[in-house]
């Protein structure tokens, strides 16, 4: 059994054991226990998509809770686990509007979220899957503040800095953003519109007072916690539903404001215009025949995706750096594909980054189609040649593999714009490094300066 700590909650639990995840949350009374096992009935009932539903779920005396009282339940493990920094801006979008739908049914009834947080959720699929069953509460104006703390800060505050500042959400949260005090008033946007200058300073107001308490005299401080008795629901006052009616009018109209638009497109969308129609026509006939090969299985992923396989459906994961790509495939792609904002030049760069390991997805992807990204990583971004097929042996058993030989006008344009002295050659230069780690299996020519290889890696023969 492997426990796992995260930040989030000091009094939860989280373990590991075979295909199972054990969760244990400690709990005042009673009444929060109903909260989580009838929230989780109501959310199983009305968006049953959204919500990982236990085998289990008991309450369990505790020496460990003041009130000696814990939930207790288990789930099946969802694989591939995807980390909150890998999404898309579209993804988050989906998510958040994911979060206030199950919010508005819980309020309804009596109930609400205290987190708001993409890492309580599976990001497999497109709207996200509800994992994190005790952050399901009674409904309570601080249960309530805490929920529009996180949105805030966890869904609306990088949307806002994607779409004005185009900070991509990837880069957010690996910057860990979401933990600093973020001062909106110096994006234009939020002066001009109306909804996001009240949220605004309703986020200012709300932060003044805060750190004001936080650094009052340990007297005051006594004085709130003796107004303010954790323990006791009835001086929490529960909200009525009158108090919340225009919670979600609001939380979505910000949505909107926030939403990523798809009209900025890159060129790299409209790849296909930079080639001629019959090297695409061979490029997607050798991708399909590779697909058909693997079968199912593994799952197969695309990296340095640009829609060119849009319309081969076994293909599960595409995973590119172009926040306009990614945006578009999350918002044209179906549902259930995974779509990940990963610069793969720097997760290939190490084995311990936790980036390499999202390449296959934690080892659940073991082929890859790597189509025109070769020449971008190696000449352009200055990923070691070594490093590069020596890492793809380690993360994909199969791999179609795309390559510009020196007579390639893109690779030319990428040499002359480095400036550097860069040697690119297969024959003399990466063959030998390439067949180090794989064996050949096919080649076969797209055009006269261009060639597919599919390769099998010798990393299981050492």
């Amino acid at each position: 059994m492997n426990a796992i700590n995260k930040l989030g909650s000091s009094s939860s639990k989280v373990i590991f054991n075979d295909m199972k995840v054990l969760k244990v949350h400690s709990i005042f009374s009673d009444e929060e226990f109903y909260a989580v096992e009838k929230g989780i009935e109501l959310l199983s009932k009305n968006n049953p998509k959204t919500i990982h539903l236990p085998e289990y779920i008991e309450k369990r005396n505790s020496k460990d809770s003041i009130d000696g009282l814990e939930i207790y339940y288990e789930q099946t493990k969802l694989e591939p686990w995807i980390k909150h920094f890998w999404i898309t801006g579209e993804q988050l979008y989906s998510l958040g509007k994911t979060i206030l739908e199950q919010q508005e049914i819980l309020i309804k009834n009596g109930f609400c979220f205290v987190d708001a947080r993409p890492e309580n959720y599976w990001l497999a699929e497109k709207n996200g899957k509800l994992v994190d069953l005790g952050s399901i509460k009674p409904l309570t104006s601080q249960n309530l503040l805490s929920f529009e703390t996180d949105f805030q800060n966890h869904i609306l505050n990088p949307l806002m800095l994607e779409k004005e500042l185009n900070i991509p959400i990837s880069s957010f949260f690996k910057g860990e953003l979401q933990k600093n005090d973020i001062n909106p008033w110096g994006l234009t946007g939020n002066i001009k519109s109306f909804k996001r200058f009240r949220n605004s300073f309703k986020q200012t107001i709300v932060k003044y007072i805060s750190n004001k308490i936080s650094s009052s005299s340990p007297e005051f401080v006594n004085f709130l916690n003796s107004e303010w008795d954790l323990g006791d629901n009835n001086s929490n006052q529960k909200l009525k539903k009158n108090e919340t009616k225009n919670f979600f009018k609001n939380k979505m109209k910000l949505m909107k404001k926030f939403q990523p638009i798809p009209s900025l497109k890159s060129d790299w969308i409209n790849y296909n215009k930079f080639h001629s129609e019959k090297y695409f026509k061979k490029k997607v006939f050798e991708t399909k025949e590779f697909v058909s090969k693997i079968g199912s299985n593994t799952k197969i992923v695309d990296l340095g995706a640009n829609l060119t396989n849009k319309e081969i459906s076994d293909i599960d994961i595409f995973i590119d750096n172009d926040m306009s790509i990614c945006r578009e495939m999350r918002s044209s792609y179906s549902d259930e594909k995974i779509i990940l904002q990963i610069d793969i030049a720097n997760a290939l760069c190490s084995s311990e980054n936790i980036d390499f390991f999202a390449l296959n997805c934690f080892g659940k992807a073991r082929a890859a189609v790597i189509a025109g990204l070769i020449h971008h990583l190696i000449i352009d971004c200055g990923l070691n040649i070594n490093a590069f097929y020596k890492n793809l042996s380690i993360l994909f058993e199969n791999v179609l593999l795309e390559f510009p030989n020196e007579n390639d006008p893109m690779v030319n344009l990428l040499i002359r714009k480095k400036n550097e002295n860069i040697f690119w050659s297969w024959e003399k230069q990466h063959s030998n490094i390439c067949f180090q780690w794989f064996d050949l299996i096919k080649k076969s020519n797209l055009s006269d300066s261009r060639f597919m290889l599919e390769l099998k890696s010798k990393h299981n023969e050492n």
